[in-house]
């Protein structure tokens, strides 16, 4: 399949704006280490996955930074599709696990990858347990990793089913 030189402009213009953004995000965390960034929309279907999965990517690439990404997007997980991972791990293995033996790594750029749960059900875990471990999770990234970034939900989803 070729590019157009039109496509591949906007692809160039796409890459800056992420770099434009992730400079931002640096700059008003006053370069804190470690530091997260909540990627979120009001509405399912805005490109949420898709700037988080650009901004950690970006991010990796930097030679001193040691980025993990988080898809806590449970009722609509779309981050394993742009690294092409499967969701592997069933529920019971987030609530139990540990966050380094539960995340996927990639090599190119060096990226530490929490997928979605596989079998995930909002009535099968309390409303507590799901925030006991989002909070643990998200904590051990931080422990870990100079730059968390966490893919979520839409603040008004419209239908979750």
């Amino acid at each position: 399949m070729k590019i157009s030189e039109f496509q591949q402009r906007q692809a160039l213009d796409q890459l800056a704006e992420i770099k434009r953004i992730l400079a931002a995000a640096r700059h008003g965390m006053e370069n804190r280490v470690p530091a997260s960034i909540l990627v979120t929309s009001a509405e399912q279907e805005e490109g949420k996955s898709l700037v988080a999965a650009a901004l950690a990517v970006s991010a990796a690439h930097s030679a001193d930074t040691r980025v993990a990404i988080l898809d806590t997007n449970w009722f609509r997980p779309a981050l394993h599709r742009f690294f092409n991972l499967d969701l592997n791990r069933p529920m019971r293995q987030l609530i139990e696990g540990d966050l380094q033996d539960l995340a996927q790594q990639i090599q190119a750029p060096p990226l530490d990858i929490l997928t979605a749960p596989s079998d995930y059900s909002p009535n099968a875990n309390g409303a507590d347990r799901i925030n006991q471990t989002l909070n643990r999770l998200i904590e051990q990234a931080n422990n870990s990793h100079d730059l968390t970034i966490i893919d979520s939900g839409a603040l008004f989803p419209t239908n979750r089913f």
